[in-house]
């Protein structure tokens, strides 16, 4: 069985592994500084609910032409366009002076954002044969890892000199990234190499498997989008307020001493302990990465998608009944389940894709779970209102249900298929 030089792999990890962070980095600002910009520009929720939506929708929609441009003309010129618009756009939502301007910024983040995953896995899923799933896992584990550190990281530079500057320092961090890529020589992703597929992948079974993973994708994603986007402010207000005294004080003097008295200080310090708390929570999606990379190299690999997605769904449910530290608990258990998914469902795309078109359909994949899933905080807060952010993730629970259903479905079309799952 032929293996790749270890040379090759190892650069093409880090190279993606690096440019995945900094997309995760960059879609969890907003999140982050939602208070702030709610109160500078003297909005609603609802009102930046809609306007995360555009950032969103054109990161989802950047997909499609991202899956094509990645086949014809390979992934490393793409990723370098990419990470330009992301600059671009961190320094134009920096010097918004409106919110429609805002808007306006974040969607051309959205572009660039958009650009990353069709590439970056058609990449890693034309190098890695052999342990392309364990590679996925690893490409995942630096995305989780810089939604780790992004949310706590970005809280505090904005509760210390403001959302803007908060942008300014992603939009210089994403500029040295793109200067380096400019040093960075990879031969495989000059001109892609056709695959052969494997017996079976052109059958109608695995074309209607690939078609259920994209409907599945429209519904996972929902999910996503709903919960990092609420999540920090979700537990500033549900879940702050039932930590230990001493937890509590440190936090809220911090940030009393970075903006002092007045109403600024209450959006830092809800910017703060949110981001604070939300990094915890993802810490357990690098652990949930490994093992779904483990999972996905697994002859059972269906099987443990529809585990993951049951557990998810039900830590869902418990963060919207319950209230206090036990929604942190289960916040914690549901990175973990969540993101144990993606290195099953991102093996799944390549493993019944067309060697030669993975990129495109990657793009069609993503445009549905980004795309679809930019709706999320619209949909949520238009059916939730200015009501408890409880009533968002009772929502999104309910989203995790059909998922959970559709990967019934997959289960038993694997299994028909001949693949074990």
């Amino acid at each position: 069985m032929p293996v790749s030089p270890p040379r090759e792999p190892r650069g093409v990890a880090a190279l993606t592994s690096c440019i995945h962070g900094n997309v995760h980095a960059l879609e969890h600002i907003f999140p982050v500084v939602l208070p702030l910009l709610i109160v500078e520009f003297k909005g609603s929720v609802v009102l930046f609910g809609a306007i995360g939506t555009a950032a969103y929708i054109t990161m989802g929609l950047g997909g499609l032409p991202a899956g094509y441009l990645s086949d014809r003309f390979g992934s490393r010129r793409l990723l370098l366009l990419g990470t330009g618009l992301c600059a671009a756009g961190c320094f134009a939502v920096a010097l918004s002076p409106s919110a429609g301007l805002v808007a306006a910024s974040l969607a051309l983040l959205g572009v660039g954002l958009g650009l990353y995953h069709p590439a970056g896995l058609s990449l890693l899923s034309r190098t890695y044969r052999r342990y392309h799933g364990r590679s996925l896992g690893i490409h995942g584990v630096g995305g989780a890892a810089a939604i780790v550190i992004a949310p706590a990281a970005f809280g505090f530079i904005a509760a210390l000199g403001g959302w803007r500057m908060a942008y300014l320092v992603a939009g210089c961090i994403t500029v040295l990234l793109m200067l380096s890529l400019l040093f960075v020589r990879e031969g495989s992703d000059a001109q892609p190499q056709e695959k052969e597929p494997a017996k079976g992948m052109r059958s109608l079974p695995g074309w209607s498997i690939l078609l259920l993973l994209l409907i599945e994708a429209a519904c996972a994603g929902l999910v996503y989008r709903g919960v990092v986007t609420f999540l920090p402010m979700f537990y500033a207000g549900e879940v702050a307020p039932a930590l230990p005294d001493a937890a509590a004080a440190i936090l809220q003097s911090l940030s009393s001493l970075l903006h002092g008295g007045g109403t600024g200080s209450i959006a830092s310090a809800a910017a703060a302990i949110g981001g604070t708390l939300a990094s915890l929570t993802y810490l357990s999606a690098i652990l949930g990465q490994t093992l779904g990379g483990r999972a996905a190299d697994s002859r059972g690999f269906a099987t443990w998608l529809l585990v993951v997605g049951a557990a998810f769904t039900t830590c869902l449910l418990g963060m919207g009944l319950l209230a206090g530290l036990p929604v942190l608990a289960f916040g914690v258990l549901f990175a973990a389940f969540y993101f144990a998914s993606q290195p099953i469902v991102n093996m799944m795309v390549a493993r019944y894709s067309k060697g030669s078109r993975h990129g495109m359909v990657y793009g069609v994949y993503f445009t549905m779970g980004f795309g679809v899933g930019a709706l999320a905080p619209l949909l949520a807060t238009c059916i939730t209102g200015d009501g408890p952010f409880s009533r968002v993730f009772l929502v999104l629970a309910a989203i995790g249900v059909v998922s959970v259903i559709l990967r019934i479905a997959l289960l038993k079309m694997v299994r028909r298929n001949g693949r074990v799952g």
